[in-house]
């Protein structure tokens, strides 16, 4: 199993996030933040193979989260949905391996994305 930190908001979108992951092999959610500061705390915590977060989270810096993500866990894959992911191409560091998936794929896209970044 690849354990995921899920990051998103509101509360009900992480919700729904969870609930379409539940009995998709191989994920198993370990860990939920519906902001920054717990999400960083879990990272570090719980130390998943995977943390997807939400571009579209309010108030957020998303190359900041990923640089502090990454900081706090760095063996963790690091997965972003977007609904514009084009948009984030560019704004990370070279060094920070990050897969982008947009939120119009659904989510067996999303798990084969979560697949992939764990095998990068």
């Amino acid at each position: 199993m690849i354990t995921v930190l899920l990051v998103d908001h509101p509360a009900a979108l992480l919700r729904a996030l969870r609930e379409s992951l539940v009995g998709q092999e191989p994920v198993s959610v370990v860990g939920e933040a519906s902001e920054r500061d717990r999400a960083l705390r879990l990272a570090e915590a719980l130390r998943p193979q995977a943390i997807v977060l939400d571009a579209e989270m309010a108030d957020m810096d998303v190359p900041a989260i990923v640089s502090q993500l990454h900081t706090r866990s760095p063996t963790s894959a690091l997965v972003i949905v977007s609904l514009e992911p084009g948009r984030l191409a560019g704004q990370f560091d070279t060094q920070l391996e990050v897969e982008i998936v947009s939120k119009l794929e659904g989510v067996s896209a999303l798990v084969a994305a979560i697949r992939r970044a764990r095998h990068r």
